[in-house]
């Protein structure tokens, strides 16, 4: 148990920071992934690319997140 329980906390304690600085449908950039999140659960979280690859990036080697979408965002719009 005393093995399990710090694997444990680690994996809340990185689901948590995912959580707060990600939620599905943000574009973000993980690392070189980069992509609109898809699903976010406690082992993985799932982006889209713009080419439509599925990429599954665990939690648990998440370091950095850049959200183009969080709390702002820009869209380009055409007149016809």
């Amino acid at each position: 148990m005393e093995i399990i329980r710090p694997a444990l906390d680690e994996m809340i304690k990185d689901d948590s920071f995912v959580e707060q600085a990600l939620v599905v449908g943000d574009w973000v950039k993980i690392g070189s992934p980069e992509g609109t999140v898809e699903q976010i659960n406690i082992p993985s979280t799932r982006l889209r690319s713009s080419k439509g690859v599925l990429q599954i990036i665990p939690n648990g080697t998440i370091a950095t997140v850049e959200n183009m979408t969080r709390d702002w965002s820009l869209s380009a719009v055409t007149w016809v």
